[in-house]
């Protein structure tokens, strides 16, 4: 197969590459808030993109970490339910909103054999945004392996990546981040790059910790019941 690159930014500001920062490992980092994005990237005959946050979406905080979120999304027969929608608008892909700490999933869907591209990591900041503030990239393949920091050659596409993210800046952080993926196309091998956002809305949410709370008291009274004694 040939191979071709396609540079496709959302930003007019390319030359922000130069300054491209690797996501850095935290083997003590957890989060219990897990922010699922299904990414469908359509794709034109003349390489035109679109995008979209597909249904199953969203925030989910009724799981024990992240490795018990992707044990449920590997074995669930029907897609998994959000405990709440996406933060922000819901046009906003490929960009992503957070609030609190937490895992970011990106699982690819679309075009033909869309997977991230091998043998490199498929996301990176746009800066050097602070130790750790970002950290804990892992592929994972469709043998449900993990690839921590770098997605593994073609005979192992992964079309599912996360990674961590250690307390959001304030209202109105925009960090700019790079997603890599690579796609066939007309007998070609397609190398992409697109330059979403990451915006930051930390700070106090009070209906979002309220929404929380509720299906941590949902989840503790099945759990409850789930060993209250047979009469």
């Amino acid at each position: 197969m040939n191979f071709a690159t396609a540079l496709l930014p959302l930003s007019k500001n390319v030359s922000a590459m130069k300054s491209e920062t690797s996501i850095e490992d935290d083997s003590g980092f957890t989060a219990s808030e897990i922010l699922y994005h299904k990414l469908q990237i359509s794709v034109s005959p003349d390489l035109a993109f679109t995008y979209s946050y597909l249904n199953g979406s969203g925030v989910f905080w009724n799981y024990d970490g992240i490795d018990d979120f992707l044990g449920a999304l590997r074995i669930s027969p029907a897609p998994l339910v959000p405990d709440a929608g996406l933060y922000g608008v819901a046009n906003s892909a490929p960009n992503v909103v957070v609030k609190h700490k937490c895992y970011v999933v990106i699982e690819l869907h679309g075009a033909a054999n869309l997977r991230f591209r091998s043998g490199q990591p498929a996301i990176k900041m746009g800066d050097d945004y602070g130790h750790l503030h970002y950290c804990s990239l892992v592929h994972v393949d469709t043998t449900w392996e993990h690839h921590p920091t770098v997605a593994p050659d073609d005979d192992e596409p992964c079309y599912l990546a996360y990674f961590g993210i250690n307390d959001p800046i304030p209202e109105s952080g925009h960090q700019l981040y790079y997603l890599y993926f690579q796609f066939d196309q007309s007998g070609d091998v397609i190398l992409a790059m697109i330059d979403p956002a990451i915006k930051n809305r930390g700070g106090d949410d009070r209906m979002v910790q309220r929404a929380r709370d509720a299906v941590r008291r949902k989840r503790s009274g099945r759990e409850a019941g789930d060993k209250r004694p047979s009469a």
